[in-house]
């Protein structure tokens, strides 16, 4: 919505919004520690097979 609010405040003119969705973002994969495990493993690899 904040790209939104930014155009019309740029002089965007609104003339139909058929539908809208919201939605909140969590790192709820951060919990399980498995991006960190994921790129760690990357980092210690030693050719691109690998």
């Amino acid at each position: 919505m904040l790209n939104l609010q930014q155009a019309i405040a740029n002089g965007l003119i609104v003339e139909k919004m058929h539908r809208v969705v919201q939605f909140n973002q969590s790192a709820w994969l951060a919990a399980y520690y498995y991006i960190s495990l994921n790129t760690e493993s990357r980092k210690k690899t030693k050719n691109d097979f690998e």
